[in-house]
């Protein structure tokens, strides 16, 4: 699978890197093009937080592109490409069991077999000096409630228990992204749903105690497709002509959020 990182300004400063951007067609756009995941791809916008422009600490953002679920990073110290990637995928495996035993998707005794496939997948990052701007709406709001957070705890900075607590706080809540330019159409979410899905989607074949049409026997569904369908049916139920959507897929089923 391919892993996009859009690395913002202020992330790409972080880790001193000179990055290229992500070509446009049309000449528009340039450094804010839209990112997006699908059944092959998943994307990441990255931002970096620091309390001065030369300290080599960061607190690092990073929100998926379809989910908007959001992985706090605290007081990373200034690293390679390789050594990124390498803490990205450490708290994306953690997050991804800790979501699948709690939704009763998987059981606790099956997490080895889902680690195994995450180890064993090929993931080929990709990097660009990018901000997708509606993303980036939720890193801002993420980084707001970094904020709020050490006022309120008059703290200089975050643990790691503190930072997967307030993003799992985070993650739980309902999210709104909007789907057509043409009308002031949303589709809501909840991204730990959705992350979840894609989770069990590419790392827990064989694990699933549910059959699913179109699924192999013991796999887990791919999302994309049927979430793409319901956006474009709201879209013709509200008289919008057929349009690049954006990449929000929504997730109907998690069990352990409520609606």
């Amino acid at each position: 699978m391919k892993v996009i990182i859009s690395a913002s300004n202020d992330f790409m400063k972080w880790l001193g890197l000179d990055l290229p951007r992500i070509s446009s067609i049309d000449g528009k756009r340039v450094g804010t093009q839209t990112i997006t995941s699908d059944e092959s791809t998943l994307s990441w916008q990255c931002q970096a937080l620091r309390e001065h422009s030369r300290s080599q600490v960061a607190t690092v953002i990073a929100v998926e592109a379809s989910s908007r679920y959001c992985i706090i990073f605290p007081n990373l110290v200034k690293m390679t490409m390789a050594e990124f990637e390498q803490e990205l995928k450490r708290r994306w495996l953690k997050e991804a069991l800790i979501m699948a035993v709690e939704s009763g998707a998987v059981d606790s005794t099956d997490t080895h077999v889902m680690k195994k496939q995450f180890i064993d997948t090929t993931m080929a990052f990709t990097w660009f000096k990018n901000t997708d701007l509606s993303v980036n709406g939720h890193v801002a709001d993420t980084e707001q409630w970094i904020r709020s957070g050490l006022v309120l705890h008059r703290i200089n900075s975050l643990g790691e228990i503190e930072a997967f607590e307030l993003a799992f706080d985070i993650n739980k809540m309902r999210k709104k992204v909007k789907i057509s330019t043409q009308k002031r159409l949303h589709q809501s979410f909840v991204p730990v749903a959705r992350l979840l899905d894609d989770a069990l989607f590419r790392f827990a074949q064989g694990l699933s105690a549910d059959k699913y049409p179109n699924t192999d026997t013991g796999n887990f569904p791919s999302p994309y497709e049927h979430y793409r369908q319901k956006i474009q049916n709201k879209l013709v139920a509200h008289g919008v002509n057929e349009e690049k959507t954006s990449n929000v897929i929504y997730l109907e089923q998690y069990k352990s959020v409520k609606k």
